[in-house]
């Protein structure tokens, strides 16, 4: 009987030391933009605030991959389908390392994504986007204070208008200025970060 319990509990050990080392090498850090240099070019992760992913922990929970920057004082985070193309997926970016929140990517399987940001870091979300694909023909609505109506529209293609006064208007671009007909005159206004009125021309 001993030794039938001694067998178990050097077995039950094995087991919990080849578990524990399998484990510690699936979690150690590594670069997980690796595997996207051929689909993903890896200046547009710069831009895009991905570079934490170079220096990542990663977990697979079920159909999905979990991961979360080494750096503990980065609160970004991203889950990642495990299909082909990674969708349906989200994106949470700590762009200054702060510890906070600046946004939250959501796409799905269709490529339909809506994105929150928090413009002056104060851990409330102020504005969102959303764009209904990836194709030629799709479209960005941009909600610049939440309320609901969206004041930006992006596509197809270039084309731009703003909701002003109470309806969408076409943006007439001259050089790197913007500007809206209002009242029969050009007034010029700014489109990002958010939708602003400037004055006439």
């Amino acid at each position: 009987m001993k030794t039938r319990i001694a067998w178990f509990l050097a077995g039950f050990v094995a087991s919990w030391l080849a578990r524990s080392a399998i484990t510690c090498i699936q979690l150690r850090p590594r670069d997980y933009t690796q595997a996207w240099a051929r689909v993903v070019p890896q200046e547009s992760l710069h831009d895009a605030g991905l570079d934490w992913l170079r220096n990542a922990r990663g977990v697979t929970i079920g159909k999905y991959r979990f991961f979360t920057p080494v750096n503990s004082s980065n609160a970004s985070a991203q889950l990642q389908s495990l299909a082909t193309d990674g969708l349906p997926g989200i994106s949470i970016q700590d762009e200054n390392g702060d510890g906070r929140l600046d946004s939250v990517l959501v796409v799905d399987s269709a490529h339909h994504n809506f994105s929150f940001t928090d413009r002056n870091g104060d851990g409330v979300l102020d504005s969102y986007e959303y764009t209904t694909g990836s194709d030629p023909g799709s479209k960005t609505f941009r909600d610049d204070d939440m309320d609901g109506q969206y004041e930006l529209r992006v596509g197809p293609g270039r084309a731009m208008a703003v909701f002003v006064e109470s309806q969408w208007r076409d943006v007439v671009d001259k050089g790197n200025e913007h500007f809206v007909e209002l009242k029969g005159k050009l007034t010029r206004i700014e489109v990002h970060p958010v939708l602003r009125i400037l004055d006439d021309k």
